[in-house]
Order: C-alpha cells, then structure tokens, then sequence
C-alpha cells in the first residue's frame, strides 16, 4: 500500500475513498470524483500538500469553481465551547490567512450528512486545526466534542 505524509510528519496508508470523498464535498459528482482521483498518480512518500495540489490541478481542469472550493475546504476538530454564539464558528487566524479567508464570511459545515452555514469568528486562543462551536450546533451537526468536521470557508 502507497504511503502518505501529512503534515504533522506523520505516515498513513493512502486511501482512495478518503479522497474521493473530499472531492465530493468539493462539489463534484460521485462519478466525477472517482475518475478524478483514479488520474491522481500517487507515488511512495508524497506529503498531503502535494497530494492536495495535484488534485486540485485535476479539479482545474473540470471546472475551477470545484477546484476553488476544495482549496477552501479544511477537515477540523469541533471543540465544543461556551462563548461562541450559536450560528458562529471560531477558527484559527492564521488558518483564515492562509485560505484567504476572513472573520464574519460565511462557511459550511459538514458532518456525515448534516450540514450547517454559519459565520466565521477569528479565534484568540487554541489549535489551528481546531474549529470552536456551541453546544447547540454541535448537537445540529450531530457531533460529538473532538468529532472532525469539514469546513468550507466560502471567500467571496
């Protein structure tokens, strides 16, 4: 089985479906998704970085609004806390930066087939792979504190 480096140096097995699920949430089709990442050559060692670049290279070439949103779409740990206001989602600055992205734009959230738009909220103090959430959209998205969640940060 080929292996992965993500960017915490740490190796994983490279798993087809994980990435053609990531395609999907892009906004592509099942069927696009799949023939996509079948065209992804992915070679022993490559970082995650690489592996998100060539696919949105792929995406590229299908349609750029796909490969825009995959861009912008980051897996997050939800960090259940009681000073987000329902309907916000706080997340790292640097990460807002780094997509592009700023405070009070919107994003969504996905988790398994429940999805939520909220408002984006700069975050003071955690993780950057962290997204804070109240309780209550916790329990809209039906997760658990240190579920993952993907965010897609919807720049304008």
């Amino acid at each position: 089985m080929t292996r992965i480096v993500k960017r915490s140096g740490k190796s994983e097995d490279f798993d087809i479906e994980k990435l053609e699920r990531s395609i999907i949430l892009a906004g592509a089709s099942r069927d696009a998704a799949k023939d996509i990442s079948r065209r992804i050559e992915v070679k022993e060692g490559i970082s995650s970085q690489e592996l998100r670049r060539m696919t949105a290279r792929e995406l590229e070439k299908e349609r750029a609004d796909l490969a825009q949103n995959y861009l912008s779409t980051r897996n997050l740990r939800a960090v259940r806390t009681s000073n987000v206001a329902e309907g916000m989602a706080r997340v790292n600055r640097q990460l807002l930066e780094k997509i592009g992205a700023s405070k009070d734009e919107p994003a969504q959230l996905t988790a398994g087939k429940n999805q939520l738009k909220m408002r984006l909220e700069e975050m003071t103090s955690g993780a950057d792979r962290d997204v804070q959430l109240s309780d209550s959209d916790m329990r809209r998205l039906g997760i658990e504190d240190g579920s993952r969640v993907s965010v897609r940060f919807e720049m304008r």
